[in-house]
Formats: C-alpha cells, structure tokens, sequence
C-alpha cells in the first residue's frame, strides 16, 4: 500500500513517499499502558490481500498478543488496505477517509492524482515487515515498518507495461507511521518515508 512513485522515479515506497522521520520511542509496558476505547475495530485484515487481480499487500508480522496494541496494528493495515484500493482504483474508495485522516489523506489524493495523470497503477507485490509500534499514548501512536518492494512495480494503465527495475537500494523504504484515535477507529494520520543510504533502510536489507 505505501509504495508510492517518488517523482519521476519509479518508487519509494507504497504509503512511504518522502523523506526523514522521527526517533522512535519505546512502548509503554503492558501494565503502565494507557486504556484507550476503540469503539469501531476494523475488519479483521489477512496477513496477504489482493488488492487487484496483479497487486498484493502482505503483512509479515503477526498481530501483537496485547489487545491495545493488536487494535492499533489492526487499524494500520486496513488504512493500508484502503491506500491499496485507492491507488489502484485512482480515486479514494468510499471508506478510505474513515481510515485515512489528515496529512496522510492529504499525501494520499496527491499520490491517486499522480497515478492518474500518468495513466499508472500499482502492481506485484509490497511486502512489510518488522512492522511495530514505537510509542502508545492516549490518542495517539507510532508505528514503524520496513517496506520490501523487490516485486512491486507500477504499469501502465492501458497497455500493463511496467518500466525496468530500479536498482535494489531503492527497493527497500523504512516507514513511520502517525495513528491518532479518531471517532473510535485507529486511523493513519502521517506518513514518512526513509530511503537508502539511512541506516535504518540497511538493517531493513539486512532483515529481509
């Protein structure tokens, strides 16, 4: 979901678009954890989902044990979903403004109308992975993730061609993701992307 064309280069990554990202804050323990009430859970999402019939989402990390952090991770993979759809689709689907808000819906409409003007969509497949929450508050959480687009591309809309493989340092992002509690859901608020040669981007080669 968050490869995303980065100017006229061909990817970064899904929902990972830009540049720089904040430092991460360890999660609270299971007892000092704020009680935050998700009163709208999302559906439950598979670790795999075609998005169309030549685009894959897959989601390498299990779901947390701990309830709290299971809603938040469950959030951020239906507003992934949604991204998925909207930009293969080129036009927010129906509820990707439920789950998607903000800065992040914001990135999202620019990305659809890029893909629209260039007549592309998303295909293959992206994978995350090493996905985790790095802080939990009330409203509130980060989450992280390396993002593996060693098989996804984009093509043309008309004829399904796709260009030639970027080199593999640019195949691999590393994402931090803003989650803010709104009307009950976890939605995706921000998104910030990291390319190589950032050290996080090499643990993430080195991880995959």
């Amino acid at each position: 979901m968050f490869r995303a064309a980065a100017s006229s280069a061909l990817v970064v990554c899904g929902l990972i678009a830009l540049s720089a990202c904040a430092s991460s804050v360890p999660v609270q323990s299971a007892q000092t954890l704020p009680k935050v009430r998700v009163t709208k859970p999302p559906p439950e999402v598979p670790d795999s989902v075609q998005i169309s019939a030549r685009y894959t989402e897959r989601f390498s990390t299990p779901l947390p044990t701990d309830p709290q952090q299971a809603a938040v991770i469950s959030g951020f993979r239906e507003s992934e979903v949604l991204w998925d759809q909207s930009s293969e689709a080129l036009r927010l689907t129906a509820a990707t403004p439920e789950w998607v808000t903000g800065a992040a819906l914001t990135k999202l409409r620019k990305l659809v109308q890029s893909y629209a003007s260039g007549n592309i969509v998303p295909v293959g497949v992206d994978r995350l992975y090493d996905t985790k929450i790095t802080s939990l508050a009330a409203g509130t959480a980060t989450v992280t993730s390396c993002d593996d687009g060693t098989a996804f591309n984009i093509a043309d809309r008309a004829t399904g061609r796709t260009p030639a493989p970027v080199p593999v340092t640019q195949q691999y992002a590393f994402g931090v993701f803003g989650m803010r509690l709104v009307a009950g859901r976890w939605t995706l608020s921000s998104v910030t992307g990291v390319g190589y040669p950032d050290q996080r981007v090499k643990a993430c080669m080195q991880a995959a």
